[in-house]
């Protein structure tokens, strides 16, 4: 399990000091329905359409230029939310969201009461609302797919075959939120019923405060808190648009290698030792017994470096040609280095594609001697023109193991942080929705992990320090608290003296990683928040502050 950090200057040069994220747990997490329960005036979070509106109706289909204005009314918060997710749904589908100059018709997303949108494209200037309590990715993409066409997908047609609607259990006044449309209008583009959609309500939808009894039961009451419960794009959310807008390629690139493939993605040796090799068939000691992306004993494949010689020689590989549309990509990539020998490497070189550059070369990524025996990460924000190679070199002696595995490159930067938290499969200390008080309690306030991050601020070209603190069962030692904590704040530093004091108006994102390989396909827990001025935001060795500002991810 991973987690990262991203960290962005929301609008103010200013830097640091203290915040904790507590209650790792995304059933906490107040849904759409919550924030707009008291909304009287639209009841779900579908405005009423002045045309006519739907997933088959060809009118209400938007171009896959897209473009839209952010209202200054919004927080920055807001803002920058609502951009991560524009972002994210380029790297996934086929649009392309541009900031609005004399377009007739666009998405205007203002701040009103609750979350809010058209369903389809309406003509003139199309409200999206991402009011205060609505500033999560998965919402504000959920109110973009409304708005690109999707109803919930608990109004399908075909509905009561895997879930029950029970309005004696809603509001009144909501209970036009929960109709069901017919399939002339509502096409579900030959999707399967999709529990986890981020376009479904989660079970207790718009229930009465008076009894608080589900407003959806689930035919497979497996999926029950499943529902409602997707924090990401679902793989269902995206065939819907691909085929609703007949998407070729993304707008944004990207490539993924697990080299379980034999054409091993059209990577290229440039001379003998990199091969693509089973962990099974290995029998070395010092080559691993396991791939990056299942992480089983004997299951998998990887690209090793294999010497021809005792000594230590250089072998070299490289990707097939790569394309970017924009100008920072982040390249993610696990590698094993396992010796005794001090000459092991591993290196990675960014080679530009163009008359003038005659293959130069650019090197961004290098490592050398024993890194234990066991898969690490690595992560490297690059700036690659529109086409490029990567080139990885290994420098190691017949008796050395190097190898690579799951390599990512995607169109957008990395975030500031990462880092990986191993558990043991017998371990009751592994995170699990609720704590078992018996056998987790001798676990509590145990530090899994404590990570120190160093972050640049680009504006003065100085560092300051975050250290995390990750407790896998939790920090109280209540019965009835979430199993996974993580804290991060501040430290002091010699740069102190020379920052700017609050740390106020970044953008903070933490994810919980899932173990995905593919970074495009994972679904991860998020939380995220805004530093403002408060006291723990303040120069770390001028206040102490008991930290009590919590985020649900």
């Amino acid at each position: 399990m991973s987690v990262c950090m991203d960290i962005i200057d929301a609008g103010n040069n200013q830097t640091s000091s203290s915040v904790s994220v507590d209650n790792v747990d995304s059933n906490d997490v107040r849904q759409i329905t919550e924030i707009n329960k008291d909304n009287f005036l639209h009841g779900s979070d579908i405005l009423k359409s002045v045309a006519r509106n739907g997933l088959i109706d060809e009118n209400t289909r938007w171009s896959k230029t897209i473009p839209y204005q952010l209202s200054n009314q919004l927080s920055l918060l807001a803002i920058a939310t609502i951009l991560e997710g524009l972002e994210d749904l380029e790297l996934k589908n086929c649009f392309k969201f541009v900031n609005r100059s004399t377009e007739t018709d666009y998405l205007e997303v203002v701040s009103l009461d609750g979350c809010l949108s058209y369903v389809g494209r309406q003509g003139n200037a199309q409200t999206i609302s991402i009011g205060i309590g609505c500033e999560r990715i998965d919402i504000v993409q959920h109110e973009i797919l409304h708005a690109l066409g999707l109803f919930h997908e608990q109004s399908r047609s075909d509905r009561d075959d895997y879930v029950k609607v029970q309005l004696q259990n809603v509001l009144e006044e909501h209970r036009h939120a929960f109709n069901k449309y017919d399939r002339n209008l509502v096409d579900h583009q030959r999707v399967p019923y999709d529990y986890y959609s981020v376009m479904h309500y989660g079970p207790k939808a718009f229930s009465c405060r008076t009894n608080g009894l589900p407003s959806i039961v689930n035919h497979n009451p497996e999926f029950q808190n499943v529902i409602g419960a997707g924090q990401a794009l679902s793989s269902g959310d995206l065939t819907k648009l691909r085929r609703m807008y007949d998407c070729g390629d993304t707008k944004r690139y990207s490539y993924f290698c697990d080299f379980e493939d034999l054409l091993i993605c059209g990577y290229v040796p440039q001379n003998t030792g990199w091969v693509r090799h089973s962990v099974s068939q290995i029998t070395s000691s010092t080559a691993p017994h396991t791939d990056a992306t299942f992480g089983v004993t004997g299951k998998g494949n990887i690209l090793v470096a294999i010497s021809p010689t005792y000594s230590p020689s250089s072998m070299f590989v490289r990707t097939p040609l790569l394309k970017s549309t924009v100008s920072k990509q982040c390249l993610e990539f696990s590698y094993f280095l396992h010796s005794t020998s001090t000459s092991i490497s591993l290196s990675v070189t960014l080679v530009s594609v163009s008359p003038s550059s005659n293959m130069m070369g650019n090197k961004i990524f290098e490592i050398d001697g024993d890194q234990g025996r066991m898969w690490r990460k690595a992560r490297v924000t690059m700036s690659a023109p529109s086409e490029f190679y990567l080139q990885f070199a290994a420098t190691a002696g017949s008796l050395d193991a190097v190898a690579i595995d799951d390599v990512n490159v995607i169109d957008r930067s990395c975030e500031t942080g990462f880092f990986t938290l191993g558990f043991s499969e017998n371990s009751q200390c592994v995170p699990q929705r609720r704590c078992n008080p018996e056998s987790c309690n001798v676990h509590r306030r145990r530090i899994l992990r404590t990570k120190t991050i160093h972050l640049q601020e680009s504006s003065v070209k100085l560092r300051c320090m975050l250290i995390f603190q990750v407790y896998p069962l939790g920090k109280s030692l209540s019965s009835e608290s979430i199993c996974m904590s993580v804290y991060f704040y501040i430290a002091r530093g010699v740069n102190d003296d020379q920052l700017e004091w609050p740390f106020q108006n970044r953008y903070i994102k933490l994810s919980l990683v899932d173990q995905n390989a593919d970074v495009l396909q994972q679904s991860n827990v998020i939380a995220n928040f805004l530093t403002d001025s408060a006291e723990y935001w303040k120069r770390p060795d001028t206040v102490n502050v008991n930290i009590s500002n919590k985020q649900n991810m």
